[in-house]
């Protein structure tokens, strides 16, 4: 197992906290930059790509992301930045 799955998995469990939840707070408008300079939208395997994240923690930040209404899924699999 990475390094980076296993903070993932930490992070799982225990929660985001403190400095945590900074760094994940980071990495949410990390993703919401890289969207917006792509012009289009992107699947969660491009996005984990562009900012070196695994595709899971990717997915995981795109779900949250999606669900406060930051992003859309303008077809199935893809999601760009909310207007």
């Amino acid at each position: 197992m990475n390094k980076r799955m296993e903070i993932s998995n930490v992070q799982e469990f225990t929660g985001p906290n403190g400095s945590e939840a900074k760094k994940l707070k980071e990495k949410e408008q990390l993703i919401l930059e890289v969207m917006a300079r792509a012009g289009k939208p992107l699947r969660s395997g491009e996005i984990a790509e562009l900012v070196n994240l695994t595709k899971d923690e990717a997915s995981k930040i795109v779900k949250n992301l999606k669900e406060k209404g930051k992003i859309t899924s303008p077809k199935r699999c893809f999601y760009a930045p909310a207007r």
